[in-house]
C-alpha cells in the first residue's frame, strides 16, 4: 500500500501531480480500472474497443473516461458523431511511468532478504 508521504509524495509532486490524482489512481474505487484504461490507450481507442478489451461495459468506460479526461489523462483524438477516438496525452504518459516505476520498485524491494541488526 502507497502512502502520501516522503518519497512518494516528493515523487509524485516532482512530475506535477498532487494528492488527488494520487488519490484517483492508488486509494480510490475503481483506481485500477483507470490505469488499465491508460495502459490500454497505448493505441488510441474508442470506447467500445476499450471496453471490449478490458472487459467492462461501455458505460462504465465512459465514466472513467470522463474522469480521466477532466484530469487531462486522455483527450480527444477524432470525432466521427458519436464516435470518439481516445489517446494518452503527454501527463498521462507520464502518470503511467511513474506508476511503472514505483511497481517495479516495490518488487524489487520485496525481493530484497530482510536486514538483520545486532
Amino acid at each position: 500500500m502507497w502512502i502520501w508521504r516522503g518519497r512518494m509524495r516528493s515523487k509524485w509532486t516532482g512530475l506535477g501531480f498532487d494528492s488527488e490524482v494520487f488519490s484517483l489512481f492508488v486509494k480510490m474505487k475503481g483506481a485500477k480500472t483507470r490505469i488499465r484504461l491508460l495502459d490500454a490507450l497505448s493505441i488510441p481507442k474508442d470506447r467500445q474497443q476499450l471496453a471490449e478489451e478490458l472487459g467492462l461495459d461501455w458505460k462504465s468506460v465512459d465514466r472513467h473516461v470522463m474522469v480521466l479526461k477532466k484530469y487531462g489523462f486522455l483527450d480527444e483524438k477524432l470525432v466521427y458523431g458519436r464516435v470518439r477516438i481516445y489517446q494518452l496525452t503527454p501527463i498521462g504518459t507520464s502518470l503511467l511511468k511513474l506508476l511503472e516505476e514505483l511497481t517495479n520498485e516495490e518488487k524489487v524491494g520485496a525481493n530484497e532478504p530482510p536486514v538483520l541488526l545486532n
